[in-house]
């Protein structure tokens, strides 16, 4: 079930707590996580505030669920989890409104969001986000303007739905008066299934090596035939062509 709502401690405090516990340097925790030294440190000291991405990533570098991260309740017993009505987690931030609604399973790699797209530019949006993994979300109300740096916009009306790579850098907008609100997903592994392909980072493979022992094995047989045909022809004279006579 999921863990009581965090109230006595800021995030930052949080995440300070949950790094001396595991004896971690900031340098340590922004190795795992992708994220600044400087900018763990300003968030641990009250000075900047946490945006979706680095919830993502922080949770990725402490291997915990986002949810155990914002809030100091504990990861759910059992093999399923309930998110009640209004009894999720709330973040706000002034791009967007995010309610954590399942991930306290023990070991598992997937976070369910309701979003709600509050910015309509940009410039309102901040970076764009990029964390390892894959991303998913489908549009509940209102109308999405999907980004990845370098493509074509895309429009996303209520019931569509878009499943991408979350190492490319993106951002979604609110299009119109109304605010959009989106069911999403995310993972936040390392780990490279068969088949994976990072597009992030994509380049023309290389030509197999040879191992060692098949080059050996060439190389034996080469010699074998080698052998073979001086022993079934042993007066003929060197390079001279097979049936003339010696």
């Amino acid at each position: 079930m999921a863990g009581k709502r965090r109230k006595s401690s800021t995030l930052g405090e949080r995440v300070r707590q949950l790094r001396n516990q595991r004896g971690m340097t900031l340098a340590r925790l922004s190795e795992l996580c992708g994220i600044s030294v400087s900018t763990l440190s300003k968030l641990e000291n009250g000075q900047t505030g946490l945006n979706l991405d680095n919830v993502i990533r922080l949770a990725g570098g402490f291997a915990m669920p986002v949810s155990i991260l914002l809030n100091e309740g504990s990861a759910a017993s059992g093999a399923y989890s309930i998110s009640r009505n209004g009894g999720a987690y709330n973040h706000k931030l002034p791009e967007l409104d995010f309610e954590v609604l399942h991930n306290d399973l023990p070991a598992q790699r997937n976070i369910f969001w309701k979003v709600r797209v509050k910015c309509r530019t940009l410039t309102e949006f901040g970076p764009y986000h990029s964390h390892p993994g894959e991303e998913f979300f489908y549009v509940l109300d209102g109308e999405v303007e999907f980004l990845i740096r370098g493509q074509e916009p895309k429009r996303l009306g209520g019931g569509d739905s878009i499943q991408f790579d979350s190492s490319l850098d993106h951002a979604y907008l609110s299009v119109g008066r109304q605010d959009a609100l989106i069911l999403m997903s995310n993972t936040i592994t390392h780990a490279k299934l068969p088949g994976y392909i990072d597009w992030s980072n994509l380049e023309p493979p290389s030509e197999p090596a040879t191992p060692l022992r098949a080059r050996a094995a060439v190389k034996t047989g080469h010699v074998r035939r080698q052998k073979q045909a001086t022993t079934a022809s042993p007066h003929r004279r060197k390079g001279m062509p097979k049936g003339m006579p010696s």
